[in-house]
C-alpha cells in the first residue's frame, strides 16, 4: 500500500467594514485580511501492478477496483454583503445628514475538522443491498426477456427447420425406394442401380438444407448469444442526522443585530457495485462439418450411411438439447463506505432597529456562505454476497423431431423388403410370391 499526503489551504474571503458620511468614507473603515486555514488530505492506495490493464478489465466486465482509504477535506464561502443608509430628520447645516454602513466578505468562518460519525453503517448498507438486489433483478428480466431470449430463439430455429426436413427428407429417400423396388424386379445390378441413383437424386435436395444447418450452426456460435454478456449493478444507501453546532449573535453594524447558526449533517454512504454477468454454458461445438451426401452412395444391402446420420444428427440434437442456456450471477462485489460531516452556515436573519432622529433610506442584506466538509472513504474490492442464480433453458428436446430409432427401424424394413427378392450368391432375382 502506498501512503500519500496532501497540503491544501483556503484562504477567506477579506472583510471590509466601511462607513460614509455625507458621500465621505470615514478614517475608522476596517479592511481585515485573514490568514489561510491549512490541512491535509491523505490517502492509502494499493499499488498498481506492472502491466495491470484497468481499460482492458473494465471492458471486459472484470473488477478493475483496488482498496483504498482516504480522508479528504473541503472548504467553500461566497461573500456576505449588508448595507444600510440613513437620513436626518431635520437637515443641519453644521453636521452631516447621511450615513451609510456597508459589511462584505466573510463574516463568520467555520474551521476545518476531521473525524467520522457514529452512525451506523449495518443501517446503510441494508438499503444498499435491497437496492442492488432490485437493480439485478431488472437486469436478470432484460436478460430472459428481451435480445438474448429472442437471439437465441432465431438461432435454434435456424438450425432445427432445416435439420427436421433433412431427416424427413431420408425418410422419403427410403420411402420412394421400396416404391421403386416394386417396379424394378430384374436383377440385383438394376436395383443397385436404382439405390443409388435414387440416393443422388435426394442428396441434389439435401445438399441446401445441409449448408442451411451449417450456417445457422455457424451463426449461433459467433453471435453474442454465446458470448459472455454483463452490465453493471449498483446499490446505494445512506443514513443521515444533523443537530445545531454552533449559534451566532453579532451586532456588526449599529443598531442591528444579525442572527444564525452553523449547522453540522453527518452521513454514512454504502455503494456497492459489480458485474451481473451472463454465461452461456452450451456444449462445445462438435458438429461436423463439409459433408456432402454424393460422396456417399449406399448399396443396396446398406441403403444410408448410417454412421452420417448419427454423427449429423447427433451432434446437432446435442447443440440444441444443451442450451441451458444463461446462468446468470455477480461475478463480484466491490463495498464504497463514506462516512460525511458537513458543517455550515444557515437561517441567518438581520434586524434593524430605528435610530433616534433618523430615517432609513435604504438597506440590503445578502447573507454569504461558508461551508466545510471532511469525507473519508473506504474501499473494499470483493466482497462476499450470496444471490439466487437464474437458469435459463430452451425447452423442448431434439429426439422428438430427429428420432434415428425410428429411421433405423424404417431402413431395416426398407433392406429386409429388397433382400428377400435378391439372392445374394448367384446374383439373380428371385421370384415374389
Amino acid at each position: 500500500m502506498s501512503q500519500k499526503t496532501t497540503p491544501r489551504s483556503y484562504r477567506p474571503h477579506t472583510l471590509h467594514d466601511l462607513e460614509w458620511r455625507d458621500g465621505v468614507a470615514q478614517s475608522g473603515n476596517l479592511v481585515t485580511q485573514f490568514a489561510p486555514v491549512s490541512w491535509n488530505d491523505t490517502a492509502s492506495y494499493e499499488d498498481s501492478a506492472p502491466g495491470r490493464d484497468y481499460r482492458y478489465k473494465i471492458r471486459n466486465g472484470l473488477n478493475a477496483s483496488t482498496s483504498l482509504s482516504a480522508s479528504r477535506t473541503t472548504v467553500e464561502s461566497t461573500s456576505w454583503n449588508l448595507y444600510r443608509k440613513v437620513k436626518r430628520n431635520t437637515p443641519s447645516s453644521s453636521s452631516y445628514n447621511k450615513q451609510e454602513w456597508q459589511v462584505f466578505g466573510d463574516i463568520f468562518r467555520i474551521a476545518p475538522f476531521t473525524g467520522t460519525s457514529s452512525l451506523s453503517e449495518t443501517a446503510a448498507l441494508n438499503q444498499a443491498l435491497a437496492r442492488f438486489y432490485q437493480n439485478l433483478n431488472a437486469i436478470d428480466t432484460k436478460f430472459k426477456g428481451l435480445v438474448f431470449a429472442g437471439e437465441l430463439r432465431e438461432s435454434l430455429t435456424m438450425i432445427r427447420h432445416p435439420a427436421s426436413s433433412l431427416r424427413n427428407g431420408v425418410s422419403r429417400y427410403l420411402t420412394s425406394v421400396r416404391s421403386r423396388y416394386s417396379r424394378i424386379r430384374r436383377n440385383a445390378r438394376s436395383m443397385q442401380d436404382a439405390v443409388g441413383g435414387t440416393w443422388l437424386e435426394f442428396a441434389f435436395g439435401w445438399t441446401p438444407l445441409i449448408k442451411d444447418i451449417d450456417d445457422g450452426i455457424t451463426a449461433l456460435y459467433t453471435s453474442d448469444v454465446v458470448k459472455p454478456l454483463f452490465e453493471m449493478a449498483r446499490g446505494f444507501g445512506m443514513v443521515e442526522e444533523g443537530s445545531i453546532f454552533d449559534s451566532h449573535v453579532s451586532s456588526i453594524l449599529p443598531n442591528t443585530t444579525l442572527r444564525g447558526e452553523t449547522w453540522e449533517e453527518r452521513r454514512k454512504i454504502v455503494k456497492l457495485y459489480g458485474i451481473h454477468r451472463s454465461f452461456g454454458n452450451g456444449v462445445d461445438n462438435l458438429h461436423h462439418y463439409g459433408f456432402r451426401p454424393s460422396e456417399f452412395v449406399p448399396t443396396i444391402w446398406e441403403l444410408i450411411p448410417y454412421s452420417f446420420l448419427v454423427d449429423y444428427f447427433t451432434n446437432i440434437g446435442k447443440i440444441l438439447e444443451s442450451w441451458s442456456y444463461r446462468f446468470i450471477q455477480p461475478s463480484f462485489l466491490t463495498k464504497t463506505v463514506v462516512d460525511e460531516k458537513e458543517r455550515y452556515l444557515r437561517n441567518f436573519t438581520w434586524s434593524r432597529a430605528n435610530i433616534a432622529g433618523w430615517t432609513e433610506e435604504t438597506s440590503t442584506f445578502q447573507p454569504g456562505t461558508y461551508r466545510v466538509c471532511n469525507r473519508v472513504v473506504g474501499r473494499t474490492p470483493s466482497i462476499p454476497l450470496s444471490t439466487p442464480s437464474l437458469e435459463l433453458k430452451v425447452p423442448g428436446r431434439w429426439f422428438q423431431w430427429a428420432n434415428l430409432g425410428a429411421l433405423a427401424l424404417q431402413s431395416r424394413h426398407t433392406s429386409s423388403a429388397l433382400n428377400s427378392v435378391i439372392d445374394a450368391r448367384a446374383g439373380h432375382v428371385v421370384p415374389t410370391t
